[in-house]
Order: C-alpha cells, then sequence, then structure tokens
C-alpha cells in the first residue's frame, strides 16, 4: 500500500495529499509530529520534513515538489501540469510561487507561532510575527485575485497543481 507521512497542518502535505486524490490513486496516511525528530522517520528524510510519500515498492519519495513530479511521470491519466509546455511552465510557475512566496511570507510565520508553538510548547505566540503575516497576506491575496480574474493559469476550466497548491497554503492561514 503506498504510505504519505504527513502533518495535516502542512500545505505541502496538503499538496500531495490532494494531488492523490486528484490522480486516483489509494493511499495511507500517517501522521507524522516531524519536529519529534523520531529516528525511523529520519530514515525516510534526513531533513526531517514532511510530505514522504512511499510507494508500494518501498521507493521513498520526500518533498512535495518532488512527490508532485513523481505523480506527473508515473501516472499521467488526471494530468495536474497542464498539456502543452506553455501550460505547464506557468502551473509550475504559481506551484513555486505559494511553496516559496506565500509560504516564507505569510504560513511560515502563522505555522510556527500558531501551530509549533502549541505542539511543542515552547511558549505564547510571538504577536509580531503574526501581525508580520497579516500585513503580508493582504498584497498576496489581491495577486491572487488578479490570477482568478485576468489568468487562465488558476481557476481555470480545470483543477491544476496550482490550484492544489494555493487551496492548500490559503486553507493553512485560515
Amino acid at each position: 500500500m503506498r504510505t504519505l507521512y504527513h502533518f495535516p497542518l502542512c500545505p505541502f502535505s496538503r499538496k500531495v495529499r490532494v494531488a492523490l486524490a486528484e490522480k486516483k490513486l489509494d493511499f495511507e496516511l500517517i501522521i507524522e509530529n516531524f519536529w519529534e525528530r523520531r529516528r525511523a522517520f529520519s530514515g525516510l528524510n534526513p531533513a526531517m520534513q514532511v510530505p514522504v510519500l512511499v510507494e508500494p515498492d518501498n521507493k521513498i519519495l520526500p518533498d512535495s515538489y518532488a512527490i508532485c513530479e513523481y505523480l506527473e511521470t508515473m501516472y499521467p491519466e488526471n494530468r495536474l501540469i497542464g498539456y502543452s509546455e506553455t501550460e505547464a511552465a506557468n502551473i509550475r510557475r504559481l506551484v513555486s510561487w505559494f511553496d516559496n512566496k506565500f509560504f516564507n511570507e505569510v504560513n511560515k510565520y502563522l505555522i510556527h507561532e500558531k501551530i509549533l508553538r502549541y505542539y511543542t510548547r515552547i511558549g505564547a505566540p510571538n504577536s509580531e510575527a503574526i501581525r508580520v503575516a497579516k500585513a503580508n497576506i493582504i498584497p498576496h491575496m489581491e495577486y491572487i485575485t488578479f490570477l482568478t480574474e485576468e489568468t487562465m493559469w488558476l481557476a481555470g476550466e480545470r483543477i491544476t497543481l496550482a490550484d492544489i497548491a494555493a487551496a492548500a497554503h490559503i486553507s493553512v492561514a485560515d
């Protein structure tokens, strides 16, 4: 059975879970509290980051980008990165924008302050960090609005990996 080590409030884990579901692939979920730094998990991903996909043949795939590219290559039905090079390039660009810019300027703060501090009991959230995330999300949401109104690369005629990345990151921020 295909297994996904994930953390429910991780946008990268959410992206892979939805991609697997869109590909109609069966998988088992194992919640990984990555901050506990379990030895067994380090054998799957020495970087100690989720998600990690373990295929039925025991092939281990860490990192959401690598996993999603692998899924597109191995399971080309229900394509999530488009059917032309231009479409694929623009979808990858938006996935990268969500996984890097949106994450680093919004979700990284929120996840650390609101989620990891709670689970690790390292103290109260830093309100300044939360204010930074709140300030940063405003122009990002304006950009997302532009993308949905003016381009065909987000919220278009069919679901893409860009839509999945957007939903994963926005839902975690919410």
